[in-house]
């Protein structure tokens, strides 16, 4: 058995041996400074990033509840206006029926010192009516004294000094 070499077959090739060994040095020194840093580089801004995102939410939750809390305050203001106009339409209500009942009493009260002003008149003028006809009749008697009448004479003097008395209280 002979053994003999093809030279042309298998060979070696030292460029590919070198390109290999130089992928290999390049792979560790960027391992070593690069890819570790890179590597930081990106866990830190995805840490940051999910910090943002949190207090997003968190700001966002927050007003959320102040939102709700705000509109639970409108929904307060709005129904203790509500109960302030109806608590002043009650008032104004209770001042104008007391307004409303003063203002009746004292129509009633003037009415009355009215009525009773009239009376009062009214006693008065005939009072004084009366006297006027005591005088009356007294000059009437006088007159009949001095004439001397008859009695028939003296009756209808007297009746018609009654019938003018008559006349005069009927036409007040």
């Amino acid at each position: 058995m002979e053994v003999t070499l093809n030279q042309g077959l298998i060979e070696f090739n030292w460029n590919l041996l070198f390109s290999m060994i130089t992928v290999l040095v390049l792979y560790l020194i960027l391992k070593r400074f690069f890819f570790e840093k890179v590597h930081d580089f990106m866990v830190n801004r995805e840490r940051a990033i999910q910090r943002s995102l949190n207090e997003a939410d968190n700001k966002r939750n927050t007003a959320d509840k102040k939102l709700v809390e705000y509109n639970n305050k409108i929904s307060g203001i709005e129904e203790d206006g509500r109960k302030i106009v109806g608590d002043a339409k009650k008032r104004a209500n209770e001042v104008s029926e007391k307004i409303i009942l003063e203002a009746n009493s004292s129509a009633k009260s003037i009415i009355s010192k009215a009525e009773i002003e009239v009376r009062h008149r009214k006693e008065d003028a005939e009072k004084e009516m009366r006297n006027e006809i005591a005088q009356l009749a007294v000059l009437a008697a006088e007159k009949i004294i001095e004439r001397e009448l008859d009695d028939v004479k003296h009756n209808d003097i007297v009746d018609g000094i009654i019938e003018k008395a008559g006349k005069a209280q009927w036409q007040d």
